[in-house]
């Protein structure tokens, strides 16, 4: 029987260095999956989602953003892992949640988050996570202005999608915003 690794950092302590599509199950999984390793900067990284071009639709459905989508095979295909894979991911240990954005001309910033987890379908996939570290701004948790943090704090949020809504805003970001996300969004209505 073939070794199959649980996640991209034991494979890339298993001594493989290049960065690509692995096969991996993680311990609780019923099967295994696909999932491109960045082996760059110490190595192990997961990349459970990569929007570089607009080559893919990412105004989709529950059951897409549950099972996963896009271009698995070249090296900077557009895609999402399937949040049942990222849940089996996250729910192994503490996992560390890496941001890495470019913009128009270049310019790289990081945002980093510990202990990151996904809930099960039950939890509607809530997403949790803990301190931030970075350049880009913590934008995850709403740390980057304490006056904002009430709508634009994702922690504990249900993962919403275009037929599924789970955000706090009486309309449906997801559907706003073309894309599923572990949105918040209050709305606040004043009643006279």
């Amino acid at each position: 029987m073939c070794w199959v690794a649980t996640d991209c950092a034991e494979i890339y302590n298993a001594g493989h260095k290049l960065s690509g599509f692995y096969q991996m199950k993680p311990l609780r999984s019923p099967s295994g999956f696909v999932a491109y390793c960045d082996m760059s900067g110490g190595g192990g990284w997961t990349v459970f989602q990569r929007r570089s071009d607009g080559s893919q639709n990412f105004d989709r459905n529950w059951d897409d953003y549950e099972e996963g989508f896009g271009d698995f095979a070249s090296p900077k295909g557009e895609y999402w892992l399937g949040n049942k894979n990222l849940h089996y991911l996250t729910s192994q240990g503490n996992y560390t949640l890496k941001i890495d954005m470019s913009d128009f001309i270049g310019e790289q910033r990081f945002a980093q988050y510990e202990n990151f987890r996904l809930g099960d379908e039950q939890s509607s996939y809530m997403m949790t996570c803990g301190q931030y570290s970075g350049t880009a701004g913590d934008s995850f948790t709403g740390g980057f202005h304490p006056e904002v943090k009430w709508w634009a704090n994702h922690q504990g949020m249900k993962f919403s999608t275009k037929d599924r809504d789970n955000d706090k805003y009486e309309k449906n970001c997801a559907e706003e915003d073309n894309s599923g996300w572990w949105f918040n969004r209050f709305d606040i209505l004043l009643r006279i």
